[in-house]
């Protein structure tokens, strides 16, 4: 047995004593983006503070209270005002059972440009992990897709 052989079988058994194995996800931009808009309204639009910490991942939800989500909401309304429209914009697939989210948030004195990491899957669903804002659009990223259609919050 060639020498080649013998490693690459040597390797196989490795790997199956190893218990091993890969792991893949499917992904759904537009199913994430329906389960974080479920957030964003609760937190931008109604007020729904511990919903919407209900709606966070396990991560986020013992990092964080109904009162620091009522401040990242108050902060956005002081520095552009009341909330008229936000939507959803573009979304970054990342390794594993992560995702990126990118909304524009038109508001009364002007725009701000929101961020979340969102963890699940197609099948199970998404739970939001991380959510910013600022004032300037996120860096374009080569792998960044936008969406083909308008997905407003609402």
């Amino acid at each position: 047995m060639k020498r080649t052989t013998r490693c690459a079988i040597l390797a196989l058994l490795v790997t199956f004593l190893c218990d091993c194995r890969l792991e893949t996800v499917q992904q759904d931009p537009n199913r994430a983006v329906s389960d974080a808009n479920q957030f964003l309204k609760a937190l931008y639009f109604d007020g729904r503070f511990s919903e919407a910490q209900d709606l966070a991942d396990p991560e986020l939800r013992h990092a964080t209270t109904p009162a620091v989500l009522r401040e990242i909401a108050e902060k956005a309304t002081q520095q552009k005002g009341a909330l008229k429209t936000l939507k959803a914009d573009s979304y970054l697939m990342t390794p594993g059972r992560t995702m990126e989210l990118f909304y524009i948030g038109t508001y009364e004195k002007g725009t701000l440009y929101h961020r979340l990491v969102l963890s699940g899957d197609a099948s199970s669903g998404y739970k939001v992990s991380g959510v910013w804002f600022q004032p300037e659009p996120y860096p374009e990223q080569a792998l960044r897709r936008k969406f083909a259609k308008e997905i407003l919050v609402e």
